[in-house]
């Protein structure tokens, strides 16, 4: 009766309305079993991947009330052959599975599917576009405080780990995201309580104080493991997001030993340049801030010792450190450039300039091919003192002709 009734279109409000009180009703039997059998291959609501609009608001209205079902159906349409993906970001269709995969990912017990299903409808977008991503509805659920899931540490360290040891570069480039969200630092942002029809919500996992520190130590082994990796792509990318997260991370007192543990790991197998950055960075910021809170305790001593020990002491070392990465972050290279004084920017800009000049005079005249650089020549996301190593290339060079050569060998190689 009710079928009659709601498939003729005239009764759309009637249905939606209807919809939204049963969605209210998740521990009735009979609200069960008429969303139940709406769920059903054939039934009101299937396929629902394909659902019209009317219908996909229906659906968000009564997803409470069979919530394992529904992920039930939304996976094996997800995982079907004879699914095509979304063909529009603007699809509502689209907007209300991934809300739907969002909302069922809050518990434990299906969080590890929920993600799986969402990395794959990543996989088929394009990566370089922002709009309604699906990865910004990923990472923040590796947040340790408003990540909106009671998944435990334990499933979300397993699905780091799955992902950026993926041979898949979009999946890697998503674990990665996942690690980089794992270690950062407020402030937190979350999405609300939205409570799921009546199911009460709350921002999910909260941790106190020492399942924090556990925290932050099970995803510092996972970047210190991936950045001993043979693979240099997933080591690299695992040594820039833990020196990238190094200064907010020094800021809590029982995770420094860890992190200072693992600096020397990394810098042991190969020197960890951006480390040193980072390293040179927190200390200059943690001596701001001591002038004018003498009393705290920052661990100013541990800093100079890791500092020292992770100094670049070989010339690809060196350029490593200066040339590549966030070069533009002057006070992790120039001891004497001071932040408040607006005068010293372009001094600190030029000496830096001179010294890799320096190093590329040095480089070029030791006639080291220039594959000792690696691909990061031509692949680095940031170089700001390119021009200036390459001038230091063609002043320390015997033959200019035949290093230019080299270079563009070197590029066409990278492809």
């Amino acid at each position: 009766t009710l079928r009659s009734i709601f498939e003729n279109p005239a009764n759309t409000r009637l249905l939606k309305s209807f919809a939204h009180r049963i969605g209210l009703m998740h521990e009735n039997p009979v609200a069960q079993e008429i969303v139940g059998a709406w769920l059903q291959p054939g039934g009101l609501l299937t396929p629902v991947t394909a659902n019209n609009e009317a219908n996909s608001q229906i659906l968000s209205y009564v997803a409470p009330v069979c919530p394992n079902l529904l992920l039930d159906r939304i996976e094996a349409e997800l995982t079907a052959e004879a699914f095509g993906g979304f063909e529009e970001r603007f699809d509502n269709r689209r907007t209300t599975i991934l809300s739907m995969l969002v909302s069922l990912a809050y518990e434990s017990e299906t969080f590890t599917r929920c993600l799986n299903l969402l990395i794959l409808i990543a996989r088929a977008e394009d990566p370089d576009s922002n709009y309604d991503s699906v990865r910004d509805k990923i990472v923040p659920f590796f947040q340790p405080y408003l990540s909106g899931s009671h998944a435990t540490l334990e499933q979300r360290a397993a699905m780091v780990r799955s992902h950026i040891s993926s041979d898949d570069s979009i999946e890697r480039a998503i674990g990665f995201s996942m690690l980089s969200k794992a270690l950062g630092g407020p402030s937190w942002t979350g999405a609300g309580m939205g409570d799921f029809g009546a199911r009460p919500r709350d921002f999910g996992y909260q941790p106190n104080h020492q399942q924090l520190v556990d925290w932050r130590h099970q995803f510092i082994d996972i970047a210190v493991e991936a950045g001993l990796d043979q693979d240099m792509e997933r080591s690299s990318s695992a040594r820039s997001v833990l020196a990238d997260k190094f200064r907010s991370l020094w800021r809590q007192d029982a995770v420094r030993q860890k992190l200072a543990d693992a600096a020397t790991q990394l810098n042991e197998r190969r020197a960890w340049s951006e480390g040193w950055k980072a390293v040179q960075s927190t200390l200059y910021f943690g001596n701001r801030r001591l002038a004018k809170e003498p009393e705290l305790q920052f661990g100013i001593d541990e800093l100079v010792a890791l500092q020292n020990s992770l100094r670049p002491t070989d010339l690809i070392s060196n350029i490593n450190a200066y040339l590549f990465g966030r070069s533009i972050d002057l006070w992790s290279l120039d001891p004497d450039f001071d932040h408040d004084d607006t005068s010293k920017y372009e001094a600190a800009r030029s000496r830096i300039a001179a010294t890799v000049t320096d190093f590329g005079r040095e480089f070029s005249s030791s006639k080291t091919h220039i594959s000792e650089l690696g691909d990061q020549l031509f692949s680095a996301n940031s170089m700001a003192y390119g021009e200036a190593f390459g001038r230091g290339l063609a002043l320390g060079s015997a033959d200019a002709r035949a290093t230019w050569g080299e270079l563009v060998a070197g590029l066409r190689g990278y492809g």
